[in-house]
């Protein structure tokens, strides 16, 4: 009877080890991590998707004008975070005083204090930097936000508004930025608060604009 016993016990014990062999060893629900490896592998191996891009706008204009309706419209097409530059002591006086001041900043080179921007460059991908064309380059509140930012790995996309001559803007922008990729530069022209650009140009530039978000 032992005899018996033990023969049928040891029977059992074989079947169990032979079943083990042949079938998955890991518990239900589970896979075994030989066949999860080659899955993992491949995983690791795959491109990462890059998220979508974040954007600023960042303007200087006068009084809402026509540098801010540019903006607006970029705004509108992107839905990015917008802010208006602004310097410590705004300008201020008749037109005939604001011109005159402005022509000895941009002669002197000066830069004025701006008030802390709420949205900094650093944390977007994109920089789109609007401004008014003063004395043939940027007006300097936007002289002293190139030039107080680190730019390397940014995209910038200048954007200016003029009354007939852009003068050197765009480049004297780029010169402020070194380690900035410039992109789709615009150029607007307004006859006093009237667009003299063709919208049509505009919106070319805002799709532009829209293929590297």
């Amino acid at each position: 009877m032992k005899k018996t016993v033990w023969m049928a016990a040891a029977a059992g014990a074989l079947l169990v080890f032979f079943a083990g062999g042949c079938g998955s060893a890991a518990p239900a629900g589970e896979s075994a991590p030989a066949q999860e490896a080659p899955k993992a592998a491949a995983e690791a191996a795959a491109p990462k998707q890059a998220g979508p891009k974040k954007i600023l706008i960042l303007y200087y204009s006068l009084a809402g004008g026509n540098t801010k309706s540019i903006a607006d419209q970029l705004q509108q097409a992107t839905g990015a975070d917008i802010e208006r530059i602004e310097p410590q002591t705004p300008y201020s006086g008749s037109y005939d005083d604001i011109v005159a001041q402005g022509k000895r900043e941009v002669d002197e080179g000066y830069r004025p204090a701006l008030k802390d921007l709420a949205h900094q460059p650093e944390d977007y991908d994109i920089i789109a930097v609007g401004t008014p064309t003063w004395w043939y380059t940027m007006a300097p509140p936007v002289l002293t936000l190139l030039s107080e930012h680190d730019w390397s790995g940014k995209t910038i996309i200048p954007f200016q508004t003029h009354a007939g001559w852009p003068g050197h803007t765009l480049e004297d922008m780029q010169a402020a930025a070194p380690g900035a990729e410039f992109r789709y530069p615009l150029q607007v022209q307004f006859d006093h608060q009237t667009l003299a650009s063709p919208q049509a140009d505009i919106d070319s530039w805002l799709a532009d604009v829209k293929t590297i978000l």
